[in-house]
């Protein structure tokens, strides 16, 4: 029903434009009855013909039954979504341990892919009959409030590491290659430089819409045939892009190795990028970059980027916006695509189950025609971004209050990440929620939903952020807090402990992320696009380890000099926010933007400044 670009949902409603996502699953837990779940994305006054179609669909199998074919495909797909589940030791015990613990039977995975093989179609149909009925169907539905009188009536083996090698195909293409027998797929991923740092305020967005395109069918092909060739051999292909690049990847299973790397090679080096299918995205692109607002993590990481690296392409979003995005045509694609993909502004990461001679063979076979670099279009770049003490504020409906602070961090490559990476982890807990930020906000108090720091490194600039999640209430103590704990970093009070500890929390996180082969080829894939070198990651533990106490408390003290603050929430909030800033320094008051509007003072402020002033707090 909904696994992949060849299932019957997917043609029904998605590649008609009816949805922006569509997709089904079937959970069993081991405790209890299990449940069957179709969920969509699409605009509100699709309701009824959204819900029909998908019900239309259900009819259809139920009636008229499934072909072989699909059932063979479905269990292609099943099995090398496990398979390519399974790469890394953790996930290796977390299936034993499952295994056992729901069906006493530590092989059972293998056992349920060997039974898997054996379903007939005539199965697929009596089950979608007894389970898909009207009386067995729960349906819940979230939509936009239209107005306030509108309210909703209901609520294994032995790991042995073998070396990355770069090879330089005949084409001048390099080609970063990793061999692993111990895993059993093999990913294929091409790296590009572009994103947002390739575009401006009129094309923003024009290279996540590039990327998307790839998938919607080839000069030879058309998007449905493309589809079934990939999920006939059960590969899971996919594109994106973001700030520095963009990417194409595929990941199939060894034996299907070179139908998998013809295909990549066909969507990435002979996309039709077709009028009919280019009109289908762009829509669905704007709808997406107008729906961003509907996060309260997007809207204020996208408010914040605005706000802090102003003229720089870093202030754009990938996904684009409304004014520059409908502005692009299909030529610009075209225009920005020959652009924007050469060997020189290309690598090719081949990583998995295949032994060096072949992935070389292949990859010069299907990638030997990638184009030579042309003459590429002139940005305007501005790469001083600083932070200039203001506060930014957006007003708007959400419950929350969500605080963004921005510190001048350092840029990719920079010998000061290491020691900024340590300090994050002693405030922030380096994925991980503990630290100084968590035990004066979380920890102790309970003042908010969520926070975390890091350091954000592009290839110009870099950033430093604080983000966290509150309530109106609780404003005032959060940023008193935050303030507290800055104030503890600028006093460089580190202890010998902390930073140990710190060090061995960065180490065993490193390890553990090295493990995937998506992580290891996009790493490499990086390093030597940016300049750095394939192997530059790889010293990532030994410059972690020669980092010294003194290094982290000289740069805690350099970080935390200046920053930027934006904060979005309701009005409120907001009022909250803006009077805590100004009790701190009056002068302040003159650094304060709301929208383009003038602040508000704020009532409460003489309450405010009581709780401020907090025993507490002191």
């Amino acid at each position: 029903l909904g696994g992949g670009r060849t299932s019957r949902l997917y043609q029904k409603l998605y590649t008609k434009g009816l949805v922006q996502n569509i997709y089904s699953y079937s959970s069993t837990p081991g405790y209890n009855a299990g449940n069957f779940v179709i969920s969509a994305v699409f605009k509100p006054e699709l309701i009824v013909k959204v819900q029909q179609s998908i019900l239309d669909v259900i009819s259809d199998i139920k009636e008229k039954g499934v072909s072989r074919a699909e059932v063979t495909r479905a269990c292609k797909q099943i099995t090398s979504t496990y398979t390519f589940g399974l790469e890394t030791s953790e996930s290796q015990a977390s299936d034993i341990g499952t295994n056992v613990l729901i069906t006493d039977n530590p092989n059972f995975t293998t056992h349920y892919l060997n039974e898997l093989s054996l379903v007939k179609k005539e199965e697929v149909m009596a089950v979608a009959k007894k389970y898909l009925t009207n009386n067995n169907r729960t349906i819940a539905i979230l939509k936009p409030r239209v107005n306030k009188a509108d309210k909703p009536s209901h609520t294994k083996k032995i790991i042995k590491n073998y070396p990355t090698e770069k090879i330089i195909l005949r084409n001048g293409l390099k080609l970063i290659y990793g061999y692993d027998p111990n895993v059993k797929e093999v990913l294929v991923q091409l790296s590009c430089l572009g994103g947002v740092k390739s575009e401006n305020k009129d094309n923003n967005g024009i290279c996540r819409l590039m990327s998307t395109l790839l998938l919607k069918g080839t000069k030879k092909k058309s998007e449905e045939k493309v589809n079934e060739e990939i999920e006939n051999i059960g590969a899971k292909i996919y594109t994106n892009s973001g700030n520095n690049s963009w990417y194409a990847g595929i990941k199939i299973l060894p034996d299907d190795f070179e139908k998998g790397i013809a295909l990549l090679s066909e969507v990435t080096l002979s996309p039709a990028f077709s009028k009919d299918k280019f009109k289908i995205e762009q829509t669905r692109q704007i709808q997406r970059a107008k729906s961003i607002d509907d996060s309260w993590q997007e809207e204020a990481s996208k408010f914040f980027r605005k706000k802090y690296f102003k003229a720089h392409q870093y202030s754009l979003h990938p996904i684009g916006n409304y004014n520059s995005l409908s502005k692009i045509t299909v030529d610009n694609i075209k225009k920005y695509y020959d652009k924007n993909l050469s060997t020189e502004s290309a690598v090719l990461a081949i990583f998995g189950n295949i032994k060096r001679d072949k992935a070389v063979e292949l990859a010069e076979k299907y990638f030997l025609t990638l184009p030579l670099p042309l003459m590429p279009d002139e940005i305007e770049k501005n790469t001083k971004v600083e932070p200039d003490g203001n506060l930014y504020l957006k007003i708007n409906k959400k419950n929350q209050i969500v605080l963004t602070y921005g510190f001048k961090g350092e840029k990719y490559g920079s010998n000061e990440i290491y020691a900024i990476d340590i300090f994050d982890c002693i405030i922030s807990g380096y994925g991980y929620p503990s630290g100084w930020l968590h035990e004066a906000l979380r920890g102790r108090n309970d003042l908010v939903y969520l926070v975390h720091a890091y350091n954000w490194a592009g290839l110009d600039t870099g950033v430093f952020q604080i983000l966290t999640q509150t309530s109106t209430k609780n404003v005032f103590r959060v940023m008193a807090n935050i303030d507290r704990v800055l104030k503890r970093a600028a006093a460089r009070k580190i202890t010998k402990l902390e930073f140990e500890n710190a060090k061995q929390t960065i180490l065993i996180s490193d390890a553990l992320s090295r493990e995937s082969l998506s992580a290891r080829a996009t790493r490499a894939s990086y390093d030597e696009l940016y300049g750095k070198g394939f192997k530059y990651g790889n010293d990532f533990a030994k410059n972690i380890r020669k980092v010294t106490l003194e290094d982290v408390k000289k740069i805690a003290a350099a970080i935390t000099k200046n920053k930027t603050i934006t904060a979005t929430g309701n009005n409120d909030g907001i009022k909250e926010v803006e009077a805590y800033f100004k009790k701190l320094d009056p002068a302040n008051a003159d650094k304060i933007f709301i929208e383009g509007k003038t602040p508000q003072s704020n009532n409460n402020e003489l309450e405010n400044s009581k709780k401020f002033n907090a025993p507490e707090l002191e």
